[in-house]
């Protein structure tokens, strides 16, 4: 395999759109020892199987290696990391919605935020179950649908996660423009109220939420637009006071500047800027 293979599944059952995003799938050939992928900061967690290779999580923020476990839950993260693959990896994930984890696991968000966590430690002997179901599976789709099962039989949510999300929904309306105020006015309780669901719910206080999504739809217009904007014009439509605020959230979230981002090869993260929905 000399190519890197990526499918994304959208979520058709309407109990679980609110809160899964896609299921996705990657294959990859081996990479140079020394190759590492910046992994940009963002809201959303992933459950994730690893069906074939190794990879192990560099920190520069916590200056830390980690390696990835069999099967893991990677939770909202605050800042970039790098990512190393040994040998020809494969990559079975579920991508959750910004807050969507709040369905399928009761913990805070905040416990988990910049954490890469063993399934077991969360659900038990089940996911060592699904674990040999999907070794077994013969195909994505027979992969998809035994998660797809799984999650239907984890999921159970309450009317203050479905009042959260509809708060997520106007931030990704604003594309992270909405102000604090704002958001507290909508949803109708005070600033510091927000600030606990946030951290509960998300694994962040607002603010660096707002962030994230401010960045993360800058970075999608880089990666899906054809040509080349100035940084000057990027800033200014993703609402940055000026590009020099632009590219220092670009240095913190993503682990290089705008340019120099846009010049490494990206495994993982063009695929981030699918939308099956």
């Amino acid at each position: 395999m000399s190519t890197c293979i990526y499918i994304t599944a959208p979520i058709v059952n309407p109990l679980l759109k609110p809160y899964v995003e896609c299921i996705w799938m990657m294959r990859a050939p081996s990479t140079p020892p020394d190759k590492v992928e910046p992994l940009p900061a963002d809201g959303r967690c992933e459950i994730t199987f690893m069906l074939a290779g190794k990879a192990k999580r560099q920190s520069r923020k916590e200056q830390s290696t980690q390696y990835q476990t069999r099967s893991f839950l990677l939770g909202g993260r605050s800042s970039a990391y790098r990512v190393a693959q040994e040998g020809p990896t494969h990559y079975l994930s579920v991508r959750l919605r910004p807050g969507g984890l709040a369905a399928f696991l009761p913990l805070s968000a905040y416990e988990l935020t910049d954490c890469m966590i063993d399934l077991h430690q969360l659900w038990g002997n089940e996911i060592s179950f699904l674990e040999e179901q999907l070794a077994e599976a013969r195909s994505f789709g027979q992969c998809v649908e035994l998660l797809n099962a799984w999650l239907i039989q984890r999921c159970a949510v309450s009317s203050s996660l479905k009042r959260t999300l509809a708060a997520l929904h106007l931030i990704e309306e604003s594309r992270g423009q909405i102000s604090l105020p704002q958001l507290a006015e909508q949803m109708d309780i005070s600033i510091k109220q927000v600030e606990r669901i946030f951290q509960r719910t998300i694994g962040f206080m607002p603010k660096t939420y707002l962030r994230i999504v401010r960045f993360q739809h800058t970075l999608s217009t880089m990666l899906t637009t054809s040509e080349t904007l100035p940084l000057v014009q990027l800033a200014y439509e993703a609402g940055y006071s000026d590009q020099a605020h632009m590219s220092k959230d670009f240095r913190a979230l993503a682990g290089a500047p705008p340019r120099a981002f846009m010049k490494m090869e990206h495994l993982i993260v063009d695929g981030y800027t699918t939308d099956p929905r």
